[in-house]
């Protein structure tokens, strides 16, 4: 009896993700790309700023830390500064529309701007609000983060605003809610590793949004800080063990998906567990590196072993 043959999306599933030079050498021996558009292509970086937009970047943060030690030397009261922050986020909101939005530099620095003027009127909202409608801290934080999650959602068709905005703002209002609810610290990493599966899930939906990887980067910082308090709140097997574990599964999203950035959270989340709990197990330290070793040997090991033993290793 013949067997039947594997269906593309098996195949798909099993396959490594082909890399971006071995696509264009395919398209090359197929005639149906230039070798030298190849070479082009292969060169050219993921994304490209010019010496001008990048000193402009540059000499916008210098401005912002300039107005702050103003202000800082001025002592001016809060709601003075707030107003401040309202009447300069006016000013860059309505700049924008005066950058031309023809190239992607261009449209770039327009969403900078952007994500400026969002700042500044959330700053201006949270003094506003704890200093004259609010008497916690915490909830005027957590109430403008919260806004400015729902703007940041809305704008995810932009290169990087939207997703800027979202990304921060969503760390931020878990942070402080979380100290609304005073969560003990050993409490906290479980929310925010939640936090950042939605971020990573949220860039996954949207995989082909420029600013995606922005997500993927602020869940990737997030898993690992969270990882190193974990591990701090905790002893023993109860501390390594959920991180290996949990580290395991987001280094294999991450090799799955080609996400070096959720790789590398991963390899922090499994090496903190793994290495933290040797140091932390009482052996001596010629044991301790003997051990480290070892783990680090048997996980080379199961690589080979995985990379040998699957039908398609040798395919491309």
């Amino acid at each position: 009896m013949e067997t039947e043959a594997a269906s593309p999306a098996a195949e798909g599933a099993t396959m490594p993700r082909s890399a971006r030079r071995e696509i264009l050498d395919r398209l090359v021996r197929e005639g149906r790309l230039d070798p030298t558009e190849a070479e082009s292509i292969s060169r050219a970086p993921g994304l490209s700023f010019s010496m001008s937009e990048l000193v402009g970047y540059l000499g916008g943060v210098i401005v912002v830390v300039g107005l702050i030690r103003l202000l800082a030397a001025a002592e001016a009261s809060p709601s003075a500064i707030a107003i401040m922050l309202v009447v300069t986020g006016v000013a860059s909101s309505l700049s924008t529309r005066r950058i031309a939005s023809e190239s992607l530099a261009r449209q770039r620095l327009a969403e900078v701007v952007e994500v400026a003027s969002v700042a500044q009127f959330a700053f201006a909202a949270g003094i506003l609000l704890d200093q004259h409608v609010l008497s916690s801290t915490e909830l005027s934080v957590a109430l403008v983060a919260t806004v400015s999650l729902a703007w940041g959602l809305g704008r995810l068709s932009t290169q990087i605003a939207g997703w800027l905005v979202t990304s921060s703002a969503a760390l931020v209002a878990t942070t402080a809610w979380v100290a609304m609810v005073d969560l003990s610290e050993s409490a906290t990493p479980p929310i925010f590793l939640l936090v950042a599966s939605l971020l990573v899930g949220l860039a996954a939906v949207r995989r082909d949004e420029p600013g995606a990887v922005v997500a993927r980067i602020a869940a990737a910082g997030t898993v690992a800080i969270v990882s190193m308090i974990w591990f701090g709140t905790h002893d023993g097997v109860l501390a390594a063990l959920p991180l290996v574990l949990i580290g395991v599964g987001v280094f294999t999203l991450g090799a799955s998906q080609q996400w070096l950035e959720i790789v590398i959270a991963g390899a922090v989340m499994v090496l903190i567990g793994l290495i933290g709990w040797v140091l932390d197990s009482g052996l001596g330290d010629v044991m301790q590196g003997v051990v480290i070793v070892l783990i680090g040997a048997l996980s080379l090991a199961a690589v080979v072993w995985v990379t040998r033993s699957s039908p398609f290793a040798d395919q491309r």
